[in-house]
């Protein structure tokens, strides 16, 4: 495996393939972080956004844009952090040093005292400083956990009115096959059996053949191919019963379709 230098060079690579593409500009972003440059990170992070138009990104990127803005301010305030620290430090040692001197010659001095006062003092600010961008990201983060939250309510409510309105083609299949029931099933010879095997209550059809079906039979219809048999439910496929679909079944009848195609069958074949 290369190492991370290598990683580095290789995102640069794809960057330059293609500039167009935003994943490659936090590709590289990613590598020169992992590579423990922050700096160079927050330089690549900060030239995409150059390639922005109107300096914002599509509403479907901005989650990314806010997380690549918090990683640029969370390095700001780290490195001002370390500055600090080693300010305090140097000033510390500088100041120890010259206060030894006057100790020697002046007891009870109280600057050295002081000056730690005053540097912890400035720590303190920068803590501050720290502690409300900390509480910035949390907010920020609060307030787009409560957006991705709304998206799954809209998305669930989405899905309940889509079952509902299934629900509704359901039970107005079962409606219409009460409705058919008494002209099908009842008025037209035949039709209170399946086509083929006689089975009661048959509640499938095949279209282009006008015969009646039951489940088992129209797995094998199914199995023929729509241009030999265009099976249908009675109560799942509602819009296909039409009023002029239902007048065709009146007019035939189990009976009178297999009169027509048994009589196309060989004396060998067997219903």
């Amino acid at each position: 495996m290369r190492d991370l230098s290598g990683f580095v060079e290789t995102r640069q690579q794809l960057l330059s393939l293609k500039p167009n593409h935003r994943m490659n500009w936090i590709g590289f972003a990613v590598a020169h972080h992992l590579n423990s440059d922050s700096s160079k990170a927050v330089e690549v992070l900060e030239a995409y956004e150059g390639t922005l138009e109107d300096d914002y990104p599509p509403e479907n990127e901005r989650y990314e844009h806010n997380e690549m803005l918090l990683y640029k301010y969370d390095r700001h305030f780290a490195a001002k952090y370390e500055l600090g620290k080693e300010m305090t430090t140097a000033i510390s040692i500088e100041d120890v040093r010259r206060e030894v001197k006057i100790l020697k010659a002046l007891s009870g001095h109280s600057n050295l005292v002081k000056f730690y006062d005053a540097s912890f003092g400035n720590n303190q600010k920068l803590h501050s400083a720290r502690s409300s961008f900390e509480q910035a990201r949390f907010n920020l983060v609060t307030s787009l956990s409560h957006v991705e939250a709304t998206k799954r309510y809209e998305f669930l409510e989405a899905v309940s009115a889509t079952m509902d309105s299934h629900l509704r083609y359901f039970k107005q299949g079962y409606e219409l096959l009460h409705q058919m029931e008494p002209y099908i099933n009842q008025k037209v010879d035949g039709n209170n059996m399946c086509a083929d095997c006689g089975a009661l209550e048959p509640d499938w059809a095949s279209l282009n053949l006008g015969a009646l079906l039951c489940i088992e039979c129209s797995g094998v219809h199914r199995n023929l191919g729509v241009h030999i048999s265009k099976v249908r439910s009675l109560t799942l496929d509602v819009r296909v019963w039409e009023p002029s679909v239902i007048n065709l079944f009146q007019s035939l009848g189990n009976m009178f379709v297999n009169s027509i195609w048994e009589e196309m069958l060989s004396d060998d074949n067997s219903r």
